[in-house]
Order: C-alpha cells, then structure tokens, then sequence
C-alpha cells in the first residue's frame, strides 16, 4: 500500500513537546512523476512556506518521515510508526529519531534565466535556460515550464522535487506565483527530461522537532 493511501485513510496522533520546540506544519502533498526514467517525487509541504519539505521512505528498519530544512541546512528523521485498529484501519505516529546537518557536496556552476513566454486565465508558460557560465553566453539546455495559476509560489517545491544538486539552493528560486503542472527540458530541440505533476491535494500534518536536537 502506498504510503499517500495509509496517510489519507486512517487517524493522525501527533507529538508535543515543550513551546520552544520547532513546528513543522504541512498543507498539501505533491507527485511529481519523471516520464524520462519513471521516478516519482512523492512531497509533502506548506503553501506558505516553502523553506522545508517533507518525505516518507521505506528504509531497511521500516519507514521514516524526513523534514528537510533549508535554511538551517538539516535533516530531521522521525520513525513512522503504525498500529492496526481494525481491518482495514490503523493508527501511525511520528517518533522523533535524530538531525543530521547537510553539507553540500555538489558544486554546480551552472546559471539559470527565467523568462515569461505567455500566458492566459489558466497558465503561464515560461522557460529556463540554464547556461554554463556566469555571463550567460554557453548555453546548455532550455527548460519549458507550464505552470498553473495559483496566489502561493510554489517553484521552490518544483526545484527541490525535480533538480538534483539544487535542493538546498534556495538562492536560486524564482518568484512565480504558481505550481509547475509540466517541464520539458531540451537540448538541441531533443527532449531530454519530462516531468509532469500527477498529484497535487489538501493535507494536514503537523511534527515537531524538540529544542534539544540529536545530532549525528
């Protein structure tokens, strides 16, 4: 059963711990699905906040909720925890685990350009051109954006979902007030990558991480 079926079907317990502890509110859960090499970004966020997301995996123990902060540069790792009440229902928590700080390994000297191409009531279409250097003159790919209307930006959700390397680089996020729907990156008029938004819904959770962190 896929972890978006468990979540949407059974009842929620959450933690609380002391005021000075750091909440972490989510509002809605997303798929992005690459149709390049079939993989799926499955990741819950906050529509007025784009500064941490979260995903549940399967790990070797089980599964594991991970909130990826990233102003603070860290990873917080709770244990998903689900107990059967009945047939077809559980009960799952959250267990606060640990926090690991993220040092960036990737250095991606690669410079992106936004620019609006048109749009309607409905959508905006855009492009990125991702070039290899700073003045912008070596181009190396365009990247086609149809983005659907909305009052939140969520463009940051869209780069930590689909653009390797930039997860954390936060700097690099455009003001666009919309969700990706499809991007098309090409190079030389060949399609390269394709990815396109297959869930986007309402949710409500809520983890708390404690003041005193573990730190591994």
């Amino acid at each position: 059963m896929k972890i978006k079926i468990i979540l949407f079907t059974i009842n929620i317990f959450f933690f609380s711990f002391i005021s000075s502890a750091q909440s972490y509110k989510f509002d809605k859960f997303i798929i992005y699905q690459n149709l390049t090499d079939s993989i799926e970004s499955n990741v819950y966020c906050n529509s007025n906040n784009s500064n941490y997301f979260l995903r549940v995996l399967n790990s070797y123990h089980g599964q594991e909720a991970l909130i990826y902060d990233l102003i603070n540069k860290k990873v917080h790792y709770f244990d998903v925890i689900k107990k059967s009440i009945g047939d077809d229902s559980n009960e799952i928590s959250f267990k606060y685990k640990n926090s690991k700080a993220v040092i960036e390994k990737y250095n991606t000297n690669y410079f992106f350009e936004y620019n609006k191409i048109d749009d309607d009531s409905l959508y905006n279409y855009s492009k990125l051109v991702v070039y290899k250097n700073k003045s912008k003159n070596k181009k190396i790919n365009e990247i086609e954006l149809k983005i659907k209307k909305d009052k939140s930006n969520y463009f940051p959700l869209y780069r930590f979902c689909t653009m390797h390397t930039f997860e954390f680089k936060t700097e690099m996020d455009f003001s666009i007030d919309g969700i990706v729907e499809t991007s098309r990156t090409k190079k030389d008029d060949l399609i390269t990558n394709e990815i396109v938004l297959t869930n986007f819904e309402d949710f409500d959770l809520e983890l708390v991480v404690p003041k005193d962190l573990i730190i591994k």
